[in-house]
């Protein structure tokens, strides 16, 4: 399943998923405001604005959060959702659809998948096909299979080994907490 310690450094594996963290941060943040100027282009600043800023909870979360659930959430998300979701994605789904549809086609199938399971609440908020959901979806598809292909050439390229992948995906996503968490308190 990838967690062989066999021959395999720990330390070196966490260090490459400290790197790949920020890759992947610089890698959202690159492609997440690519996609909103396209979509400010082609549908107006007004609708990318409204779209982005109708997550309520989101914003009760991160401007009414004190330090120390912020230091929870990035804990669980570091050794719980990174982690599980992880195993599920790369150390199953990706194994088993690269054995066998082969390398390209595992990481694209499971990096489609593990997009569209995040995006879940945009088919359940937005009425599908209206204006709405396709600037959601736009705006977060891109960002979603981004991250997932790094994770999942990540994986191949650690020769199956989660643990680069599992510090990578748990970081990254504390970090985007983090980040978050000062922007909205930073009021922007």
């Amino acid at each position: 399943m990838g967690f062989t310690t066999k021959g395999v450094n720990f330390w070196k594996e966490s260090i490459i998923g400290i790197i790949f963290s920020i890759i992947g941060i610089l890698l959202v943040f690159l492609v997440s405001a690519f996609m909103e100027i396209i979509l400010e282009f082609i549908y107006g600043v007004e609708i990318i604005r409204d779209i982005t800023s109708a997550g309520s909870e989101i914003d009760v979360f991160f401007l009414t959060s004190d330090i120390l659930s912020l230091i929870l959430l990035m804990i669980i998300m570091v050794l719980i959702v990174g982690t599980t979701e992880e195993i599920l994605f790369r150390g199953f789904m990706q194994k088993g659809l690269i054995r066998r549809l082969g390398v390209k086609w595992g990481i694209t199938i499971t990096a489609i998948i593990f997009t569209f399971i995040h995006l879940i609440t945009i088919f359940l908020v937005y009425p599908i096909f209206s204006l709405s959901f396709v600037v959601a979806f736009s705006i977060s598809f891109v960002p979603y299979i981004a991250i997932s292909l790094l994770l999942g050439l990540l994986y191949h390229w650690r020769k199956e080994n989660l643990i680069a992948v599992m510090v990578t995906h748990g970081l990254y996503d504390a970090l985007t907490i983090l980040l978050v968490f000062i922007l909205y308190n930073m009021g922007f």
